[in-house]
């Protein structure tokens, strides 16, 4: 039987001035944090754009939220990569959330989404 998996769905919104500065910085992010991503239970991440706004599916072995647990309590200091994207991203209301899924077809058939 295959392991289950989870998917995460994620909006962000860039500033209008930094959205080339994102695409260069995201062309290949630092081995180590991608190591740590894969260590903690992320099987695929893929981020796409459409002007500003940037729209994540995250693919994991385990509930998203432990492996954001994970990645924090690793002995990984993250803080430059975290400052450096932060300041990329808008932080008003709304431009960081997580998206509700409302259908979902894959190899097991249709679901609600959940």
């Amino acid at each position: 039987m295959a392991q289950p998996t989870y998917v995460t769905a994620r909006r962000t919104v860039l500033h209008s001035d930094r959205v080339d500065d994102y695409v260069r910085v995201h062309a290949t992010v630092p081995d180590e944090l991608a190591q740590a991503l894969r260590a903690n239970g992320v099987l695929s991440w893929h981020i796409w754009r459409d002007g500003r706004t940037l729209f994540h599916h995250i693919e994991t072995d385990r509930p998203y939220a432990e492996v954001i647990a994970g990645m924090a309590a690793s002995k990984l200091d993250l803080r430059s990569w975290e400052a450096t994207i932060h300041a990329m991203l808008e932080h008003t209301a709304g431009s960081d959330i997580r998206l509700e899924s409302v259908w979902r077809m894959d190899g097991r058939g249709q679901s609600d989404g959940r």
